[in-house]
């Protein structure tokens, strides 16, 4: 530290007591510290964070001479991500350089700057692991963040926030629900989003979630540890009877896509849960045409993200001969292909898993209607940053 000018006295502690500070080394099992004196650090290190993401653990401590007792440096680092499938405690880290000075006043400030050194040291850019595979693990460069001005501002220069959904949610905007939490929006945001519930979409037109376009400076990590499923596809419908038209099957809805991603908008995801497209929803059965039989055919499954039935037009229809509505979609699986009004006439096409294809309707005269096709898994998925885990993904990805 330097000091401004010609210091007053507890500018002069504090200078005393930054050149004192030295080196403070965060190791995997430790921290330690080389050069100046005084000081204590901690038996933790990197496997002894917190076990909860979001929350600080202190690893270092310093205090101003008398007569500014209580007053010094906080040095503080917490984890974002949740436990890495190895073992480690995740794959972002923030340091926090508390300058705490609660007996100051504007009469008696500490005057001067404040600069501090990183230094990141990992393994090799890449590393090849002697199996059969010879699998490469490459190693990604760290994102460093200078996140708070020492100026002596009223607040912090960013805003930060962890989110952790339960339940059922539908269309969620990460940017829109930080504005709702308080996200001033002209300071960078770091949010970080924790699903443990279940995403989806009302209408294939959403996401089940979005990422917003955010600020520049801004970043978001996303801990899905459930499903983020987009909406799925309408079954079609079943066509009628022959003596109201020799008539194809509707053909089903298209399912929705489950997550977007924005230019600039700084998203790293952790997927250990599922995310995918909505299913797309089964074909109608096509009509039967000889008129002796009067029945209508089958509507098509929903797709899976709670895609709606296919219904049937019962129009010149014999008592007793009625078509059956397909399934409605379930969370991951597509609902079954409606029966038809006998065993003349067509079946329904069944919903399509999540990520997956409907079935066409059956045809016996006329064609049933064909199968629609997914929605995307993740719209976006090229902008993602460097360590994002993508695991489970039904459907494709752009």
């Amino acid at each position: 530290m330097t000091a401004a000018g010609s210091p007053n006295a507890r500018s002069q502690a504090w200078k005393t007591m930054m050149d004192q500070l030295g080196t403070i080394n965060f190791d995997a099992h430790t921290t330690s510290k080389t050069g100046g004196s005084g000081g204590t650090t901690t038996n933790k290190g990197y496997y002894e964070l917190d076990e909860t993401p979001g929350n600080w653990t202190l690893i270092y401590t310093q205090d101003v001479a008398v007569p500014y007792a209580g007053n010094g440096i906080r040095i503080y680092v917490k984890r974002e991500d949740i436990e890495n499938l190895n073992g480690g405690n995740g794959s972002k880290l923030i340091f926090w350089i508390l300058l705490d000075d609660p007996t100051g006043t504007p009469s008696d400030p500490v005057q001067g700057t404040f600069q501090s050194n990183v230094d990141v040291y990992s393994a090799a850019s890449s590393i090849v692991l002697y199996d059969p595979d010879k699998t490469t693990i490459s190693v990604a460069s760290p994102n460093l963040f200078n996140v708070t001005l020492l100026d002596g501002g009223s607040g912090p220069t960013y805003w930060e926030y962890t989110k952790t959904i339960t339940g059922t949610v539908y269309n969620y905007d990460i940017l829109q629900d930080a504005q709702v939490l308080g996200y001033p929006g002209n300071v960078p945001i770091y949010f970080t989003l924790i699903n443990n519930g279940t995403l989806l979409s009302s209408d294939i037109g959403y996401y089940a979630l979005s990422c917003g376009q955010l600020p520049a400076g801004g970043f978001v990590t996303v801990i899905n540890n459930s499903y983020i499923v987009g909406k799925g596809g309408a079954g079609g419908t079943g066509a009628p009877s022959g003596v109201c038209g020799c008539i194809a099957g509707d053909p089903g809805g298209l399912g929705g896509p489950a997550m977007g991603v924005y230019t600039g908008s700084n998203v790293k995801l952790l997927n250990y849960g599922v995310i995918g497209g909505g299913g797309g929803g089964g074909g109608g059965g096509g009509a039967e045409c000889g008129y002796i039989w009067n029945s209508a055919a089958g509507g098509g499954g929903g797709g899976a993200g709670y895609g709606e039935a296919g219904q049937v037009n019962n129009c010149g229809v014999t008592a007793g001969r009625v078509g059956q509505p397909g399934g409605v979609g379930l969370l991951v699986t597509g609902g079954a292909g409606g029966a038809p009004g006998n065993i003349y006439t067509a079946y329904g096409g069944s919903g399509g898993d999540l990520g997956n294809y409907g079935a066409p309707g059956q045809s016996v005269s006329a064609s049933g209607g064909a199968g629609a096709a997914p929605g995307k898994a993740i719209q976006g998925v090229g902008l993602l940053l460097n360590g994002s885990y993508l695991g489970d993904l039904r459907g494709s990805s752009i």
